[in-house]
């Protein structure tokens, strides 16, 4: 009782200050106190914001501010404004805050990273030559989709949608670690994918992002399950990445030209810009727990 007392002082003093200090500076759009928002923040799941930020738009107007923790957000709800901002001028609205996880291309801020990292997915794997390439692998993927339903064509009912899901994720590891998995090293990705993505997108730890430093204290268990995840992720991900580095090595001594490229083989060689070099300390090249995030998102995105 007397933990969760320091915690509702030190947030409503936080609150007053930066809303005696910040407001003086900047003009913002209209919206509720720092904390009303933090209260949303810890009580509510950002999956049922949406009636919420429909109430602040009948309340506030069709844009306002809501300030969650170190960061202040602008909402807009309005089309005209929406175009201005991401249209009109998208150059100077392009940036995003920092990410939780490790580097990629939706977590990186707006720059000359941001730029290498997506035109590297864009030349090297969404080209149309590099798409047509695959089509033996789509191919593949459908084969097992049909087997799958006719095994089961027996049974009662069938729910498909699960065996696509299967298919389509089988082609997604394919693409990106350039080889043919078991069903047993599949569903181990799919399950590590899983895991993460559903509490990430719950907001449980969204509290990380808007607290940094604060937040690994204060919920410090909610930190190490975060923790346990990227490394299990990490942990089944990373040995993937290796064995193909090491597969395309011994290919290259072997003197073989005929080769798929997988998301990982355009990953490794990947020069980072100047800047980002002392960053990582790897001498600008992406480390291995970087393209393990690499790989997790883009399987997620597919």
């Amino acid at each position: 009782m007397e933990t969760w007392f320091i915690i509702v002082v030190s947030l409503c003093t936080a609150a007053l200050i930066r809303s005696i200090i910040f407001h003086r500076k900047n003009k913002l759009p209209p919206g509720p106190p720092l904390l009303y928002s933090t209260f949303l923040l810890l009580t509510i799941s950002r999956l049922k914001f949406e009636p919420i930020l429909i109430n602040l738009k009948a309340r506030y107007g069709p844009i306002f501010t809501l300030p969650f923790g170190i960061r202040t957000n602008i909402f807009v709800g309005n089309h005209s404004l929406a175009h201005q901002l991401l249209i009109q001028k998208g150059a100077v609205f392009s940036d995003r805050p920092k990410s939780l996880g490790m580097r990629n291309i939706s977590g990186c801020s707006y720059g000359p990273t941001w730029r290498t990292l997506r035109r590297n997915l864009a030349s090297e794997i969404m080209h149309p030559a590099r798409i047509r390439s695959y089509s033996w692998a789509r191919k593949w993927v459908l084969q097992i989709l049909i087997e799958r339903i006719l095994e089961r064509q027996e049974s009662e009912g069938i729910k498909v949608v699960d065996h696509f899901q299967y298919a389509m994720f089988c082609l997604l590891v394919f693409m990106c670690f350039g080889d043919k998995f078991d069903e047993s090293k599949i569903n181990e990705i799919a399950n590590v994918q899983r895991d993460m993505l559903i509490k990430a997108g719950s907001g449980r730890f969204a509290v990380f992002t808007l607290f940094p430093k604060l937040g690994k204290v204060l919920f410090r268990n909610r930190w190490k399950e975060f923790e346990k995840l990227r490394s299990d992720k990490d942990e089944v991900l990373i040995p993937l990445i290796k064995s193909r580095i090491g597969s395309a090595n011994s290919e290259g001594r072997l003197g073989k030209k005929q080769r798929i490229v997988a998301y990982v083989d355009t990953l490794v060689n990947l020069q980072l810009p100047e800047e980002e070099e002392a960053d990582n300390g790897n001498g600008g090249r992406l480390t291995d727990e970087e393209m393990a995030s690499m790989c997790s998102e883009f399987l997620n995105a597919g």
